[in-house]
């Protein structure tokens, strides 16, 4: 006679799958409140669901993934949304890292980097620098922003278009687009050139919540800077 060996797994991952049905608001606030993510990480991790339809969130040892399972399986009934939880051994999916979500529009990436800030308390600030100023930022935002940063480039419609914060967080079917960061050399008369971004340009950073992000534009007409802080 044969026997079967029943092992538990050490760890548990709970697996989320939805197909974008279930609001946003809804998945963040219960990465939020029964899993006890950052609101950013919440808010990385419902982009996610959207986009792939899975993400995984773990691991747990088993008798704590099972009391989060139940906890969020009561909320999601509760609310009669679709978003569908299994469980299942950890690594069998691959977990994200939320610090790493590659975005496609300049409103999601605001909407990450302020993801504990209500829009109505962001105030902003324009400042402008003649245009032979460029190196002279860009060394400055490299010793600003000393923890790791993302740059992302940004897609003007027109040539003379200059982006606002507020354009960033436009959405609709007209959304800023975010490209990749290109850069260039310029010659200051010393042995290495500076490397500076293309712009316009958007630099955030990943987890210093006291760091805003800083869009970066320039005037086609007179090559000046502006930096909106």
């Amino acid at each position: 006679m044969s026997h079967q060996v029943c092992t538990v797994p050490e760890s548990v991952q709970l697996v989320f799958q939805d197909g974008g049905k279930t609001p946003r608001g809804f998945v963040v606030n219960l990465f939020r409140k029964v899993f006890g993510r950052h609101q950013r990480d919440a808010y990385a991790l419902s982009m996610l669901i959207e986009r792939q339809d899975k993400a995984a969130c773990g691991p747990f040892p088993p008798s704590v993934a099972k009391a989060l399972f139940d906890a969020a399986q009561e909320r999601i009934r509760a609310e009669g949304h679709t978003l569908q939880i299994t469980s299942e051994p950890a690594g069998e999916t691959e977990a994200p890292d939320p610090s790493e979500i590659q975005f496609e529009w300049a409103r999601d990436a605001i909407a990450w980097h302020f993801a504990d800030i209500p829009p109505n308390s962001l105030v902003t600030m324009v400042r402008q620098f003649p245009g032979h100023m460029r190196a002279d930022i860009q060394i400055a935002i490299d010793k600003l922003f000393t923890s790791p940063v993302r740059f992302f480039g940004l897609q003007q419609r027109w040539t003379l278009e200059k982006l606002s914060f507020a354009q960033l967080r436009r959405a609709g079917d007209d959304p800023v687009w975010l490209a990749s960061p290109q850069y260039h050399e310029i010659d200051i008369g010393e042995a290495t050139p500076i490397k500076c971004l293309r712009i316009p340009t958007i630099a955030t950073t990943r987890y210093d919540g006291l760091r805003p992000p800083i869009p970066i534009d320039r005037d086609q007409r007179d090559g000046a800077v502006r930096c909106i802080f």
